[in-house]
């Protein structure tokens, strides 16, 4: 019988210490964690969030070399903000859909590697 369970997807423990190595790799509490621009996560989470298809940190390792010039060039004059914004809706619709675009991964990897080069060009919002 499960005496504990995780608070973030509900999968029982029998032992305590079962529980705060699962804690350290669940996949809900890493998305929930929101995006490493956005919070200051650890590394456990951070690592978990590169290993979730459709997240910020995910998108990051993927290459930007299919993106068309014409859609790079849109999205590096596009405002910070708003790049943030896409970036979180994006990920929402992405990362637990079974069912994902290619043209969503796709406009999700443009935008967050531009916002990613804003980013360290820039520390400012615009």
């Amino acid at each position: 019988m499960s005496v504990f369970s995780c608070s973030e997807c509900g999968w029982p423990f029998e032992v305590s210490s079962e529980q705060k190595r699962h804690n350290k790799r669940c996949i809900q509490r890493a998305y929930r964690a929101g995006p490493s621009y956005k919070n200051n996560i650890s590394k456990a989470l951070l690592k978990v969030r590169k290993t979730i298809i459709g997240t910020y940190e995910w998108v990051l390792l993927q290459s930007n070399k299919a993106t068309p010039n014409k859609l790079k060039i849109a999205f590096t004059n596009t405002p910070k903000d708003k790049l943030a914004k896409e970036i979180e809706r994006l990920e929402s619709i992405l990362v637990f859909n079974e069912n994902r675009s290619d043209r969503e991964l796709k406009r999700l990897i443009a935008i967050s590697h531009s916002f990613f080069n804003c980013s360290k060009s820039k520390n400012t919002v615009r």
